[in-house]
């Protein structure tokens, strides 16, 4: 079995350059959950790495502080919930984007690639915290989402999915590949119900300015 990568330049660069910020912004706890009391609500940072290793993500939640009520089972007050007791629909993720070059209109948007992948670059502690930098410039627009729900370039959330770098058409055939399925001249079959659904919560183009 191949050793899962060290996460050990990611882990304290983290430590390093976001938690301080978590701090600023009103956060306590620690690693990898963090919380804050915001007006009448509870704010939540939760930080994820690949079950294998070589990516990380980080997300965040609100709830009203209020206790979590669950079925045969004693309240859980406000101040003891987590992120796992928020609804899925109050939950946003800080994605990576990247600018791409988009063909039909020759200009460059911003494209998410998903996690913060260092699977390349895990012995290189100077690579490893540009790359924690680049996640911790998206906390401002992921703290903005949690104030006022508005989601902006770099937030994944419920109706404002940040388009991919790769098109549905690229995903089916990489599934199909995965699970040792021959692609070579297939069609993904037609899915109008999901391209309504996945139309109306993609998030606007983020067009690249001129230099």
């Amino acid at each position: 079995m191949p050793r899962r990568p060290s996460n050990r330049h990611i882990r304290n660069a983290i430590r390093e350059i976001i938690e301080p910020r978590l701090m600023e912004l009103g956060f306590t706890g620690k690693y990898p959950e963090f919380r804050r009391e915001w007006e009448c609500e509870t704010h939540f940072i939760l930080f994820q790495t690949a079950k294998y290793g070589g990516s990380f993500s980080y997300s965040a939640a609100w709830r009203r502080r209020l206790p979590y009520l669950s079925h045969n089972r004693p309240p859980i007050p406000p101040e003891e919930v987590s992120l796992a007791h928020t609804e899925f629909d109050d939950r946003a993720s800080a994605v990576r984007v990247v600018p791409f070059c988009l063909i039909d209109s020759q200009r460059s948007a911003w494209r998410s690639v998903g996690w913060f992948d260092y699977s390349y670059l895990v012995e290189n502690e100077g690579d490893c915290r540009a790359l924690v930098a680049e996640a911790a410039a998206l906390l401002p627009a992921l703290d903005h989402w949690l104030k006022t729900r508005e989601a902006g370039l770099g937030v994944d959330c419920k109706g404002h999915r940040m388009r991919l770098a790769q098109s549905p058409t690229q995903l089916w055939h990489s599934a199909l590949r995965s699970a040792g399925v021959p692609t070579e001249g297939a069609r993904p079959p037609m899915t109008p119900h999901l391209d309504a659904q996945r139309a109306a919560n993609e998030a606007p183009e983020y067009w690249m300015e001129p230099e």
